[in-house]
């Protein structure tokens, strides 16, 4: 196993997201893509079984196109070191679960006492 932080799979309503925190990068999935993504990193690789021909090949080829752009260790097959958040139960119907992005302002009043400061 190597030392690379590992690659996060999580859910939203409507898809999810693909991070890649070694580049600081997101993916934004569709539900089918965040559903298959999860079962390979769940089934450590393995497709769903009963896939048709057309489906096998565009799902190969989405996890390739993460695979290529990661620069987490997945080409070795390490699809168990994709950490999977799923949607929680009580998720907002009206919101991201999570924020995609957040911003920070220091301006000359801040004191740095925020949590998030260090």
């Amino acid at each position: 196993m190597t030392s690379h932080r590992r690659p996060v799979l999580r859910e939203e309503l409507g898809g999810g997201y693909w991070f890649d925190p070694e580049l600081g990068k997101a993916t934004e999935l569709t539900t089918a893509e965040f559903g298959l993504l999860s079962h390979l990193a769940r089934n450590s690789g393995e497709l769903p079984r009963g896939l048709s021909a057309e489906e096998h090949n565009a799902a190969r080829a989405l996890a390739s196109q993460l695979v290529e752009q990661s620069s987490c260790a997945l080409a070795s097959g390490l699809w168990d070191s994709v950490r999977v958040v799923p949607l929680p139960g009580d998720a907002p119907r009206d919101a991201a679960a999570a924020p995609k992005r957040i911003y920070f302002e220091v301006t000359r009043e801040c004191n740095l006492a925020c949590r998030s400061c260090f």
